[in-house]
């Protein structure tokens, strides 16, 4: 009876102390290490990657169907800038036509349009033609008129336009509608003065020095006055001139 309890208490080294672990090597760890971070990041692919393309399909369409979408960087702006300046205009004016397209509908699209309308004036110092792509993004401006944004302003400007580019009756018309709608404007007066040019370049002489006549009454002690005083004498000129050529 005692044998058998000491049989049964003693048991091997192996057991009582367990059995020795061998070292594993400094290589060998390194590399299982590896493996399992590669594992993950494998793993972090598979569970991401229809995650981003849900992503990308929502931006997509946000912009085939003209959703809003996030307002161009600042530095791309003005990238297309510096392209335009440094005498890339084609590829310049192709980002910045894109970036303001891209823009949300209402204030922020509607102020896109004017600075672009700013940037093809600037360049139709020097070529006229721009002032054509000037003119139609005022009038998308015009079409969607947001707060903020000055309606004075924009018609004079758009007039401006037509008149560089020698269409007068275009011009005419949106410089007698800011004298019309806005009396009190600060572009009213040189609007008026304007519009008397359009009609002594029209040939309407009578009724240009009557337009002339009426600045020079109003704006009497004003450089503007004065302006349209001397203008009114030079009708005559201009008048004595295109019976000349007949």
């Amino acid at each position: 009876m005692r044998n058998r309890n000491r049989q049964d208490t003693e048991q091997p080294a192996a057991i009582r102390g367990g059995t020795p672990i061998e070292p594993v090597p400094i290589e060998v760890a390194a590399s299982a290490a590896r493996a399992q971070r590669q594992r993950r990041r494998w793993l972090a692919a598979i569970v991401l990657a229809p995650a981003i393309a849900v992503a990308l399909a929502i931006v997509a369409t946000q912009v085939k169907l003209g959703g809003r979408s996030a307002a161009p960087a600042v530095h791309d702006w003005t990238l297309g800038l510096r392209l335009v300046e440094a005498g890339k205009t084609a590829k310049g004016i192709a980002l910045l036509e894109t970036l303001v397209e891209a823009l949300p509908e209402g204030t922020e699209r509607t102020r896109g349009h004017l600075r672009l309308a700013e940037v093809y004036v600037t360049l139709g110092e020097k070529k006229s033609h721009y002032f054509n792509s000037a003119i139609r993004h005022y009038a998308r401006a015009l079409e969607a008129p947001a707060d903020g944004v000055p309606l004075d302003e924009l018609l004079y400007k758009t007039g401006r336009c037509f008149l560089r580019l020698g269409s007068y009756e275009s011009a005419l018309e949106f410089f007698q509608r800011l004298g019309a709608e806005f009396p009190e404007s600060p572009f009213t007066p040189e609007a008026r003065l304007e519009a008397a040019e359009c009609l002594l370049a029209m040939g309407k002489y009578e009724a240009a020095r009557r337009a002339f006549a009426e600045v020079a009454k109003v704006y009497w002690d004003d450089p503007l006055g004065e302006t349209a005083f001397f203008r009114f004498a030079d009708s005559f000129v201009v008048q004595a001139q295109s019976l000349r050529g007949k």
